[in-house]
């Protein structure tokens, strides 16, 4: 799934100082589905290329390794203190 700045969308804000966009569709992964959301400051405008790209390349890798980050999510709690 390839995700473009222009394909978020700003959800309403709130009383938060910020605005957040999200992707409008959920990304199946063996956790559950993941949504995508990208925080702008106030007054910023929508997610860049750079965050676009980055949300994209974490969606891919989590739709892919969803073992591994069952994995992580385990050992996280299994030793934490």
């Amino acid at each position: 799934m390839r995700m473009h700045a222009e394909g978020f969308v700003r959800q309403e804000r709130g009383p938060y100082r910020f605005d957040r966009w999200h992707w409008p569709e959920r990304v199946p992964t063996r956790l559950g589905d993941l949504l995508v959301e990208l925080t702008t400051s106030d007054g910023e405008p929508f997610p860049d290329y750079a965050m676009a790209a980055a949300a994209s390349a974490l969606a891919e890798f989590a739709a892919a390794n969803g073992d591994l980050l069952l994995d992580l999510i385990y050992g996280h709690y299994r030793h934490a203190e």
